[in-house]
């Protein structure tokens, strides 16, 4: 462009320096030739005359008599030469100024081409910059796009990862939790079996004690009636004289007697009744629970019978009274342990139904919980398929305004060719000599129509610059608006992310509390099992106590000889 320039202006000097102002296109084109076209006007009028003249003298010559003097002939002659000599002169004279006007419309044919090359070459230097801002404003755009979806993508994959990563600490949590609730559990259960053995160790102290005391009581109160009786008996025989006077005395002693009679019969009927009772309570329990409690009920019963019978026949009231009492005991615990394990069994059956119930509801809102998940994910990949294919359905739009600024380029390329072809055609036609106004005037037309197109092509240009910009803008609001549904998605689905996590801790602690309720039903199962173990055992050691009683109640070989009852070594 800076040669371009200098070389124009160059010859603009030149132009200058030959034949005046080059911008007076008018006085160029020679529509203002004032003192240019008179003078060869005057001229050729002057040349017409002197050939008009030249022609007459020679036509005349010949009709002058030969006896005439020379001197008119040598002055003809001399005129016609002057006449000639002034045609020459006008002559080149013209033909000078013809070729200073030749010049003149040969530099000014230069000087619009350079001008109109100068023009369409900033013309196209524009349109390079305006087409070179608008790619580089639409590059930007797009690498802002693409940088933003990569954000996006970033974040979606930065908030999967960060959601894995709850999932599995939330996971870590609950075992941690469900392992420390297990250890607390177990400690628990152990120290509910040694306060409930040590209880019952406490309540059979207890009852040991008592039993022990009212044994100890009433063989105190034996003894004492006992002491009482003989004292008096001693005391009849040494005084056999008063016997009028101990008359009372004896009342009282009887009385005594049949107290303590009937308050050994009243206790033998209590502990009848008690017997009957443990029996009945027995026999509902035998019903019950299964053959083996049956089992050792009528052995209960044999033992019993047979130790009545033996105590009845040897006399040991005492011994009898302690271990009827010691199988009262038992029977008692025996009974209160199978109570407690009648609840235990109730209570346990309840819990499983519960914790059945539990379990299924909640299985249900997990199953209902995974298919919500299911969908987010289905969700979310059909978001990233459509973000892809919004890619590519850019990519192509790109590529499409692409090709169509090439195209326009080409077409820009064209029309330039054209008008340096009408440019050439313009050279060519006003290379004639014949119509220097009407092709001055041709040209001129021709330059204000190229002109014109000129201005045409620019404002279809700046229109095409306009309506890429207007689609850009489009384009760019249609991808914000896009990017704007995309964030709300994303927001959308971190809010179901979020209620989805509240309803998964939900559901685990429900999970979780049904998990402990299962384990506290089994650990009463296991109590109570235990609980069945220990009265399994109980009763053998109640076995193994009538048949150590069994083996002490054996034959005497004297009594046997004699004939009497057995007795107790």
């Amino acid at each position: 462009m800076e040669g371009i320039e200098a070389e124009a202006a160059l010859e603009l000097h030149t132009v200058e320096a030959s034949a005046g102002s080059p911008w007076d296109v008018d006085s160029l084109l020679g529509l203002k030739r004032v003192g240019l076209s008179e003078t060869p006007s005057g001229s050729s009028a002057s040349q017409a005359a002197a050939v008009a003249v030249g022609p007459s003298s020679s036509a005349g010559a010949p009709s002058v008599p030969s006896g005439a003097p020379e001197g008119p002939s040598g002055t003809s002659k001399e005129t016609h030469t002057s006449a000639d000599a002034t045609s020459l002169a006008e002559a080149n004279l013209r033909n000078a100024q013809l070729e200073a006007e030749a010049q003149q419309l040969r530099h000014e044919l230069l000087l619009l081409k350079r001008r109109m090359q100068c023009e369409a070459a900033a013309q196209q230097a524009q349109h390079e910059a305006d087409s070179a801002a608008a790619r580089a404003a639409w590059e930007s755009e797009k690498q802002k796009l693409l940088i933003k979806n990569r954000t996006l993508q970033t974040t979606v994959d930065q908030t999967l990862a960060r959601y894995e990563e709850d999932v599995r600490l939330l996971g870590q949590a609950r075992g941690c939790v469900l392992q420390q609730q297990q250890l607390e559990q177990q400690q628990q259960h152990e120290q509910q079996q040694l306060q409930l053995q040590q209880a019952l160790q406490a309540e059979r102290d207890h009852w040991s004690a008592r039993l022990q005391a009212a044994n100890d009581e009433w063989r105190r109160r034996l003894q004492d009636e006992q002491r009482q009786a003989e004292a008096k008996l001693q005391q009849q025989q040494r005084e056999p004289f008063s016997l009028l006077q101990e008359i009372p005395a004896w009342h009282e002693l009887h009385s005594l007697a049949q107290e303590s009679r009937r308050h050994s019969e009243e206790f033998k009927r209590l502990l009848q009744s008690l017997q009957k009772q443990q029996q009945q309570q027995l026999q509902q329990q035998q019903l019950q629970l299964q053959q083996l409690h049956q089992q050792l009920h009528q052995q209960q019963r044999a033992e019993v019978a047979g130790t009545e019978k033996k105590c009845e026949s040897c006399g040991r009231q005492a011994e009898m009274e302690g271990a009827v009492a010691a199988l009262q005991q038992q029977q008692q615990t025996l009974q209160q342990q199978q109570q407690a394990l009648a609840l235990l069994a109730q209570e346990t059956a309840k819990l499983r139904d519960e914790t059945e119930q539990r379990t299924r509801v909640a299985s249900a809102k997990l199953a209902a919980e995974s298919l919500q998940l299911q969908s987010l994910h289905r969700s979310l990949l059909e978001s990233r398929q459509q973000q892809q294919m919004l890619q590519q359905q850019q990519q192509q739009q790109l590529q499409q305004q692409q090709q169509f600024i090439e195209q326009q380029q080409h077409a820009f390329a064209q029309r330039q060719l054209q008008a340096e072809i009408l440019c050439l055609t313009i050279s060519t036609s006003m290379k004639a000599q014949e119509a220097l106004k009407l092709r001055s005037d041709a040209e001129e037309h021709e330059k204000w129509l190229a002109l014109d197109q000129l201005l045409r092509v620019m404002f279809v240009i700046c229109g095409f610059c306009c309506g890429c910009r207007q689609e850009l803008t489009e384009t760019a609001l249609a991808l914000e608006e896009k990017r704007r549904e995309l964030r709300r998605c994303f927001e959308d689905m971190e809010v179901q992310r979020l209620a989805f996590e509240s309803r998964a801790a939900a559901a685990a602690a429900q999970a979780e509390a049904a998990a402990a309720e299962a384990r506290d039903a089994k650990i009463l199962q296991q109590e109570s099992l235990q609980a069945k173990e220990a009265v399994h055992k109980l009763h053998l050691q109640a076995k193994d106590v009538r048949m150590i009683c069994t083996r002490r109640l054996t034959f005497n070989p004297t009594c046997r000889a004699i004939g009497r009852p057995h007795c107790i070594k």
